[in-house]
């Protein structure tokens, strides 16, 4: 208890510095001035601000708050366009009385001092329908789009909101002190006026704690109290909702080559649909694109790579500490992406992640979460710092609708969180949806063709021919997008996600296994330049 009170009053010591800053700031450039110019330049910044709330103040917010036009339109829909539009002619109207309060405080009469107080009321009201919109619409948008614009988007808005509540409430609340001294009063009103009031009071004890320093302390406590409400409450209530961290395998040592590759020549075996007679249950159907194009690339893999693992040598490790300097205990997850406009979750009920990672497992010894698990792209946001998951896995069949909310959260956990998009085109019309997807988050990259030669296809398996192209609906090569010497996306084009499945879709146990081993090679990649880029830790390529 008593530590807890001392970081309480070291928090009450550091609000009063803050403010006695302020004011000595202020004493020495606004409180210099004579009353009538202090007002003028109080005024004019107060009409600016509302000139800007009733020009720009709605296209602001879509821009802050990263609204898609989808978003925009369901707003307008709902009638928050005509709010806007009503509050801007209220700005405009707080913006006349403040500049029109500049040209009356030289004229010493009451009704001036009306107006000053007009426009100061003006401006309040302006800037508090400003949050309520901005607020009411992050509420609208989660009313109508409950699955696209979670709850915890919405909840970012409104804490991020904040930012623009507490400046302007300390703003007006100035105002309303400075209109409020005695000595403006005396100026509009005359020297015979009454005595300083409470504004004056205020205002001496904000600058030196006046003849009642106990009066200051408990302002201020109170102060701190509602500052703790106010911002602190909703921090937690915020965090309540974040991500638990993704757990990189901790370790060190050389990174190890885990692979020995011998040739080997497979016979193609040309494979059956069982049916029985007996029963209405078809053992396997295969999908209508994989009759050609299955025996397509079991020719084109005829000559296989096969990988003889060392179990437990994975990653920048050895021996039973095998793993990655900078890891942590924990399990290694696979997470994958949801995503608007297609079928985010192909193959996830045919065991399809879960398969790749038991055979992660298998092939490094690591422990692996007992599920695989799926999230909004927006969640991506609420990892902590410096243990997101190092990739993030996206599939389908359909296109690919990002938000610019999305959009933004994606490029931010590529570039700046060092995270990597493992991608994996599912046939229809993935390709399109997904490559123009990609030019939205990464507008000045190109795809690149990744060589066989790239240290992702040499470790922890190597692959001299590159990726195995498998269904290759859109190519036969895996292609990638670079940040700063580093693979941020990782496409196949051939449908991994179909050859770790249960059945595999048709094709054979051993092509099967080079798919998984690619996925290895996928995470291991992810996992070194992930740490590489928060710690600086050695990594290959």
């Amino acid at each position: 208890m008593n530590r807890l009170h001392s970081y309480f009053e070291a928090l009450n010591r550091a609000v009063v510095r803050l403010a006695a800053a302020l004011l000595r700031g202020f004493d020495a450039t606004v409180g210099r001035l004579p009353v009538p110019l202090r007002l003028v330049a109080l005024c004019a910044v107060t009409g600016l601000l509302m000139f800007w709330v009733g020009v720009a103040g709605e296209s602001s917010y879509f821009r802050w708050a990263a609204l898609s036009p989808l978003y925009t339109q369901t707003l307008a829909r709902v009638g928050h366009h005509t709010a806007f539009r009503l509050l801007g002619w209220v700005a405009w109207m707080a913006a006349a009385l403040a500049f029109a309060s500049c040209a009356c405080t030289f004229v010493r009469t009451s009704w001036s001092m009306r107006v000053l107080q007009a426009a100061v009321l003006g401006g309040m009201i302006t800037w508090a329908g400003l949050i309520w919109l901005v607020v009411d619409g992050t509420r609208l948008l989660h009313l109508h789009h409950a699955i696209e614009f979670h709850r915890f988007m919405r909840n970012e808005v409104w804490l991020a909101s904040i930012a623009l509540w507490l400046p302007g409430a300390l703003w007006f609340s100035g105002i309303l002190l400075a209109t409020a001294l005695h000595s403006t009063r005396a100026w509009f009103l005359g020297s015979d006026t009454a005595a300083p009031g409470l504004a004056d009071r205020i205002a001496a004890n904000l600058r030196s704690g006046g003849p009642a320093p106990e009066y200051r302390n408990s302002m201020w406590w109170s102060g701190a109290l509602h500052v703790i409400l106010i911002l602190l409450i909703p921090l937690l209530i915020r965090g309540c909702g974040w991500e638990a961290p993704y757990a990189v395998p901790e370790g060190d040592g050389k990174p190890a080559v885990l692979s020995q590759i011998r040739m080997i020549r497979k016979k193609v075996e040309r494979e059956k649909v069982i049916l029985s007679l007996n029963t209405e249950i078809l053992f396997y159907k295969p999908d209508p694109d994989e009759s050609d194009v299955l025996k397509m690339a079991m020719l084109e893999t005829e000559h296989a790579y096969v990988a003889e693992g060392l179990r437990g040598q994975t990653g920048e490790g050895k021996g039973t500490r095998s793993g990655w300097p900078k890891g942590m205990p924990g399990r290694v997850r696979f997470i994958r992406l949801e995503y608007n406009g297609g079928d985010w979750d192909q193959d996830l009920a045919m065991g399809a992640d879960y398969n790749m990672l038991l055979k992660f497992k298998e092939y490094t010894g690591f422990k692996i979460a007992r599920n695989t698990e799926h999230r909004r792209i927006n969640r991506l946001r609420f990892f902590p710092k410096g243990k997101a998951p190092p990739f993030v896995f996206l599939t389908g069949k359909g296109g690919v609708q990002l938000s610019g909310h999305e959009i933004k959260i994606l490029r931010e956990y590529c570039i700046k969180e060092g995270g990597m998009v493992f991608a994996d085109n599912g046939g229809g019309s993935f390709n399109a949806g997904f490559s123009g997807a990609m030019q939205r988050v990464f507008p000045g990259k190109r795809w690149i063709n990744i060589g066989n030669d790239d240290p992702l296809f040499q470790y922890p398996f190597a692959f001299p021919n590159g990726a195995p192209p498998l269904w290759h609906h859109s190519g036969r090569r895996a292609m990638g997008l670079k940040h700063d010497g580093r693979w941020i996306v990782f496409y196949h084009q051939g449908d991994l996600n179909d050859a770790w499945k249960r059945g595999h879709s048709g094709i054979g146990e051993g092509l099967a296994n080079q798919a998984y081993k690619l996925g290895v090679n996928v995470m291991y990649y992810s996992f070194s330049h992930y740490l590489a880029h928060h710690h600086g830790t050695r990594s290959d390529g």
